[in-house]
């Protein structure tokens, strides 16, 4: 083929078109990795709130059974919590049941955020949350399955959290609930977890009267008891030192002559059997002096039984008997807000 000719075959339209294709081709199939990576999906997979938190104390309350719940971490001073499951299974509800976390005594208090630790069935689960503050809404989640955007966002039966933010801290009036409703089978509310502003402190007033509540116990004007019974005694800490959590009990009066002692953190007694100390509620004998300050006793066996410390063990309180009341100058502080 003449040279002429030759350069006149390849220099035809149909040949050109094909070139150009190809290469068109090539570059498209070099690109397209990049393209599909700077294409944002239409429909991106929910991903559900997780917790932040920012250094604020954070009480939590896990739920050990379908009317017991465990108060622990930084439990607000003055605070009580109740807990109440209408089935009867620990943690679990199915259609048609509830679960209702209460909390009295908060008042002054800011909540950031609440984290409830919950899971579904692997395939199944809905209901509705209501959080009231007094007798106000301020969280609501309405009827629906957990695997939506209002709850977790999927069915799992691995421990999630479902987490709300308060934008603006939420300052709790007198009592706080909690109630979580289930609609479809089946519901798991595990734990509860907290974050809050602490009111401005914690003020003690001296009882000049018998009224139950939360106390601080001192003697001497110097010590102040704290925890509960550990082994033979209960401790006792210096009167000048801040008042913590530890350092609270809940005194319940019957009328003006008995009374029961229970550490508020943990729940257990203050109490007496057969001459030693006892976690059950013991219900003492009171005697109130002019001065106001208290005896507490219980009898057993014709002797009178005391609550006293021990010189030898720090000052420790510890059960001692003798055969006459013994005068105690117990004083209880009221905790108010």
């Amino acid at each position: 083929m003449e040279y002429a000719n030759f350069f006149a075959y390849f220099t035809k339209k149909p040949y050109l078109c094909s070139l150009k294709y190809d290469f068109m081709k090539k570059i498209l199939l070099l690109l397209l990795p990049f393209l599909v990576a700077c294409t944002s999906s239409k429909n991106p997979p929910f991903q559900p709130e997780q917790p932040s938190y920012i250094g604020l104390p954070i009480v939590t309350y896990t739920v050990l059974s379908k009317d017991n719940i465990h108060p622990s971490g930084e439990v607000p001073i003055g605070s009580r919590v109740a807990f109440e499951s209408t089935y009867n299974r620990r943690s679990q509800l199915i259609a048609g049941t509830s679960a209702t976390l209460t909390l009295s005594g908060v008042e002054g208090i800011k909540i950031r955020s609440i984290t409830l630790h919950m899971h579904s069935n692997k395939s199944s689960g809905a209901g509705s949350l209501v959080v009231t503050n007094g007798s106000t809404p301020v969280w609501t989640i309405d009827n629906a399955a957990f695997n939506t955007r209002s709850w977790h966002g999927t069915y799992t039966t691995d421990t999630a959290s479902v987490f709300h933010l308060f934008t603006t801290p939420l300052e709790c009036t007198d009592q706080l609930q909690i109630t979580i409703t289930a609609s479809v089978n089946s519901l798991y509310i595990l734990r509860y977890d907290i974050e809050y502003e602490p009111a401005l402190g914690a003020q003690t007033k001296r009882d000049e009267n018998l009224s139950s509540g939360l106390k601080i116990i001192t003697f001497w004007n110097d010590y102040r008891l704290t925890g509960p019974i550990n082994g033979k005694y209960v401790k006792v800490q210096s009167d000048t030192l801040p008042i913590m959590q530890e350092n609270l009990y809940w005194v319940e009066f019957f009328g003006d002559t008995v009374a029961t002692i229970q550490h508020y953190v943990t729940g257990s007694f203050i109490g007496f059997c057969n001459g030693d100390l006892s976690t059950i509620a013991t219900r003492w004998n009171v005697v109130q002096h002019p001065d106001t300050s208290l005896t507490f006793y219980t009898l057993f066996n014709d002797r009178y039984y005391s609550l006293l410390p021990d010189p030898n063990n720090d000052l420790n309180c510890f059960i001692q008997a003798h055969n006459s009341l013994f005068k105690q100058h117990w004083v209880l502080y009221s905790v108010v807000q």
